[in-house]
């Protein structure tokens, strides 16, 4: 069981550390991967970037990282099966290999509705229902549930409340609010309302000592 980084939370109050900021842009841009694959519902790399999403949000609040499944590949000779009477893309054990996607996923005005499992080897899987808006700020409700191959749980929920993204990812406006737990019993919580600065990154102080100095600090035995 891998254990949760003894660091303090990736999203301060205050600004955002380098890391933290780039694992954000990344979740911003997988995101809005669920709001593309109604118009390519066949892509591989879409369906890659939504799986990616509760894995990144781990990584924002500090959990034990979020299990997902094997390697995820579409099959040429698939199709996705469109039910007219509800306008929704459903996916009927979509993919090859170890991991295959079951579920809908349906443009309603101005939001897209979601309702995706991705059921991998052993007990691995992660499920998706929510809803996000088609266009403008990013703005909507994610819920994640997902175990590993040995059936520990994760949960996690994420509200993103008109989040405005630049065109690198990082946004400018809004608020996003994530809460989760893990198989270690820990609960986390955080709400950012931006925009937030980006710091700098923490640097070791430089040893100024001369060479000898150092030598003589530290004999050899």
């Amino acid at each position: 069981m891998p254990t949760a980084p003894g660091l303090p939370p990736t999203v301060p109050s205050h600004g955002l550390l380098p890391e933290a900021a780039a694992n954000l842009r990344r979740f911003t841009r997988a995101v809005s991967a669920l709001r593309d694959l109604p118009q390519n519902p066949h892509s591989a790399p879409l369906i890659r970037q939504i799986l990616r999403i509760p894995a990144l949000a781990t990584r924002l609040v500090g959990l034990v990282p979020f299990p997902l499944p094997h390697w995820y590949q579409t099959s040429p000779d698939e199709i996705v099966v469109r039910d007219r009477s509800f306008n929704a893309y459903e996916y009927r054990h979509f993919g090859q290999f170890q991991t295959r996607l079951n579920g809908w996923i349906r443009p309603i005005s101005t939001n897209v509705h979601v309702d995706l499992r991705f059921d991998g080897r052993g007990r691995r899987d992660l499920g998706l229902k929510g809803v996000v808006s088609r266009q403008g700020p990013l703005t909507g409700t994610l819920h994640f549930t997902g175990t590993d191959r040995v059936g520990r749980a994760w949960t996690l929920q994420i509200i993103m409340e008109g989040l405005l993204v630049n065109d690198d990812g990082y946004p400018s406006g809004g608020t996003l609010r994530i809460t989760g737990t893990d198989p270690l019993q820990r609960m986390a919580t955080r709400s950012v309302t931006f925009p937030q600065p980006i710091l700098e990154a923490p640097t070791n102080p430089r040893d100024r000592r001369t060479r000898r100095s150092r030598q003589e600090s530290h004999p050899k035995p």
